[in-house]
């Protein structure tokens, strides 16, 4: 069985260290607009925060939220397709550049609120060299994850011998890590185990 819980079945002590992904992050400044998922997420900072436990972020966190942010705003300006956004660079550089800027100036915006809460602690976690590249790979290549960023966020938590991640993708649901722990908010929490009645068992060693 994976070391996963719902957010509201997680007890901490002052020993704790949480690592907060992207899409909790989000979703708990708001960002998805979804107003039980923001409170929940909000609620377990609440909780970590009366343990005296201290959350954490990931150093390649600032990039991933610069990304998805500034793929938004393309998005909702109509360039919603990797073609379209050159299409854009090449012929309207001025615009182009406000947008990124945009996206650029709400990443900072967020970061200046996280780091504002006394409970997260004020840099970034997790130098991004080759021996947590190697491990990302590693992690990778046991659970089959595509893509880097989820790779990279464990890879993070190993690395620097974090005990939770807390996040609102399920995606992280079949990663079973010894002494690492999965915080899903309760939506994905029912989705996932209703659905799958067989359960990843291996163990990364």
């Amino acid at each position: 069985m994976n070391n996963v819980l719902p957010f509201n079945q997680a007890s901490f002590t002052s020993d704790d260290i949480i690592l907060l992904d992207t899409s909790f992050i989000l979703n708990s400044l708001g960002y998805n607009n979804n107003v039980s998922l923001e409170s929940e997420c909000n609620s377990l900072i609440a909780s970590i925060s009366m343990a005296n436990a201290i959350c954490c972020i990931p150093q390649i966190a600032k990039t991933e939220l610069l990304h998805i942010i500034k793929s938004g705003i393309f998005k909702k300006n109509g360039y919603d397709t990797e073609n379209k956004i050159k299409i854009l660079r090449d012929s309207n550089p001025i615009l182009f550049q406000q947008i990124y800027g945009q996206a650029q100036s709400s990443v900072d915006s967020y970061f200046n609120t996280l780091y504002n809460n006394e409970i997260i602690f004020p840099k970034g976690v997790g130098n991004l060299d080759e021996e947590l590249f190697e491990l990302s790979k590693k992690i990778a290549d046991d659970f089959m994850m595509q893509g880097t960023y989820d790779s990279v966020l464990i890879a993070t938590a190993v690395k620097e011998k974090i005990n939770y991640i807390a996040t609102t993708d399920k995606d992280f649901c079949n990663i079973n890590i010894k002494n690492l722990n999965i915080l899903l908010d309760s939506g994905n929490y029912r989705k996932h185990y209703n659905l799958n009645n067989v359960q990843t068992i291996r163990e990364y060693k």
